[in-house]
């Protein structure tokens, strides 16, 4: 079971103090949301824990079962397991989307096409 320590986390931007003290862990298999209003530092955290430079950690520690991330380049906390998703994703021809209970169906009446050089009825 994997686990994400966040303890006392302050995180700046631009000189300004977002994140004053942050602490909170996610053990495998649990499931989280972290909500607010806009500007309460929601992105601030998952930026800061990804390494964005821009954002500045000035105190505190994330741990990934004991491993110090704040001291990895950004490729490390990526072959770590780490993963930051956009909240509205681009459109790519051929790629369907996750929807809750499965993919995304075609119209009916319709045949969703792999993409190019795949052939149908292997994806």
């Amino acid at each position: 079971m994997s686990e994400l320590a966040i303890t006392d986390l302050h995180v700046e931007i631009a000189g300004k103090e977002i994140l004053k003290g942050v602490n909170l862990q996610l053990k495998t298999g649990e499931i989280h949301a972290i909500m607010g209003p806009n500007g309460t530092g929601k992105s601030t955290l998952s930026e800061a824990i990804m390494g964005n430079p821009a954002y500045k950690v000035t105190q505190g520690s994330v741990k990934l079962d004991g491993q110090e991330l704040l001291d990895l380049p950004v490729d490390d906390r990526a072959r770590a397991g780490l993963f930051l998703a956009m909240q509205y994703p681009a459109e790519i021809p051929g790629v369907r989307r996750m929807q809750p209970g499965g993919f995304e169906r075609p119209p009916a009446g319709r045949r969703s096409s792999p993409g190019p050089g795949i052939p149908p009825g292997t994806v």
